[in-house]
C-alpha cells in the first residue's frame, strides 16, 4: 500500500493509487468531532464521528487495508 495524505484547505484527503475511492476527513465546527466521507458514497456524518484526528486517520487506513476484502476480492500482489 502507498497511502497518500494531503492537507487541503478545510479537510484531509487520503488516497491509495490501487483503489478508485478517495477519502476525506473533516472536522465539524459545532462539535469538534472528525468525520470521514468518500467520493464513492461513504458518509461518516451519519455516525458519531471520531474524537481525535489520529483516530479518524487510523479508521481510514483500516478501511483502505480492507478495501478488497470488503468487496470479496483478493488483495493485489504486495498489498
Amino acid at each position: 500500500m502507498k497511502i497518500s495524505t494531503t492537507l487541503q484547505s478545510t479537510r484531509i484527503k487520503i488516497t491509495e493509487p490501487s483503489i478508485s475511492d478517495i477519502y476525506f476527513i473533516e472536522q465539524d465546527e459545532t462539535n469538534n468531532r472528525f468525520y470521514v466521507t468518500s467520493d464513492n458514497g461513504y458518509n461518516g456524518f451519519e455516525g458519531e464521528g471520531f474524537s481525535s484526528l489520529v483516530s479518524a486517520i487510523h479508521n481510514v487506513n483500516k478501511m483502505i487495508k480492507n478495501y478488497f476484502n470488503d468487496r470479496c476480492e483478493e488483495n493485489p500482489k504486495g498489498w
